[in-house]
């Protein structure tokens, strides 16, 4: 597992954490969302850092 991989397991542990004793079902959906998705969540704060690549959809989101 890269570093990248760390980094990203501990940030979803740790949003999982912050709601786990919250009773709110949208709470509960969100940490749902992350162990379904976490596979394809991007860790954007790595790629800002090593400046791999831009990142946003401002594009896309004006034509919107």
């Amino acid at each position: 597992m890269t570093e990248e991989e760390n980094q990203l397991l501990i940030q979803h542990a740790r949003a999982i954490a912050t709601f786990a004793g919250c009773k709110l079902k949208q709470a509960e959906n969100f940490c749902i969302y992350l162990e379904k998705h976490r596979h394809r969540i991007i860790n954007y704060q790595y790629y800002q850092a090593e400046q791999i690549c831009s990142i946003g959809s401002g594009a896309i989101e004006s034509i919107v």
